[in-house]
């Protein structure tokens, strides 16, 4: 009786050890906290890194979060090879990332430069209000946060002109403008040589309007443009690296956020 106390009270003492242990690793749904980003300035040429801005320094390439880089590359003409200087916040890094990220505050392209504003969340990449929101297959309104359901979205096919409507892609159908959820528009704009007022296909689906929105809203899951067809992926959020997240204290105030697939920025 007195061994079988004694082997219990060791694996008890084991258990609450290991339960001690901090958890090590990137957070993966995991509580951790990793070190807080670092004020900084990088200069050098623009490059692109799989389909992400980045800055070609002297010691090594930091790929940016800049979330209208697109926007501006195409409407200012921004090239590859530019020079930059971008002045933020170095990113922590995770193992396996072999560039770090670089959160933009203010760059400055050639003669340009940009801030503030500048650097709103997704510039179109995101849509517009309630996009994310959920739906029901009833008629009881949109969802406003408070236990409301918005109708659902109807499938549908729209022919027009490409356009920009407040700096968001749209299409200008015969009847009615509609802002496009393509969170790589403005990057086939720039890389592909699309244009504004393009004939243009998209299919997809047309979203109820909120209170007081004049334009609706069309999630894109397929758009031809003259001889190109996109195969369009709707995935959510402006992630630093697949799967990753980050976590840090800032005077003890407490910030963080989550990684995931994201847009392009």
């Amino acid at each position: 009786m007195k061994r079988i106390a004694v082997i219990s009270t060791l694996a008890l003492a084991a258990s609450v050890a290991v339960l001690a242990q901090p958890m090590a690793g990137p957070r993966m749904g995991l509580q951790r906290q990793a070190e807080a980003p670092v004020s900084a300035t990088i200069e050098g040429k623009l490059v692109l890194v799989d389909q992400h801005p980045a800055v070609q320094a002297k010691d090594k390439t930091y790929i940016l979060r800049w979330p209208g880089f697109y926007f501006h590359a195409y409407v200012d003409g921004i090239k590859e090879g530019s020079s930059i200087k971008a002045e933020g916040y170095l990113l922590p890094t995770f193992p396996g990332q072999d560039k770090p990220f670089f959160d933009v505050a203010k760059a400055v392209v050639g003669s340009k430069t940009y801030e503030d504003d500048d650097f709103g969340p997704g510039m179109g990449m995101m849509g517009g209000p309630g996009m994310g929101g959920r739906w029901a297959d009833d008629a009881r309104g949109p969802a406003m946060g408070r236990g409301m359901a918005r109708v659902a979205p109807k499938s549908a096919t729209i022919e027009g002109k490409l356009a920009i409507v407040e700096q968001s892609p749209a299409i200008q159908a015969k009847d009615k403008t509609y802002i496009l959820r393509w969170p790589e528009f403005f990057y086939h704009l720039y890389a592909d040589g699309l244009k504004e007022g393009a004939q243009a296909k998209v299919e997809g689906y047309e979203l109820s309007a909120l209170p007081g929105q004049d334009k609706p809203y069309f999630v894109v899951t397929k758009a031809t443009v003259g001889s190109k067809t996109y195969e369009v992926e709707q995935a959510g959020g402006y992630g630093y690296g697949p799967g990753y997240g980050y976590g840090y204290d800032n005077d003890g105030r407490g910030r963080g956020g989550m990684g995931g697939r994201g847009g392009r920025w």
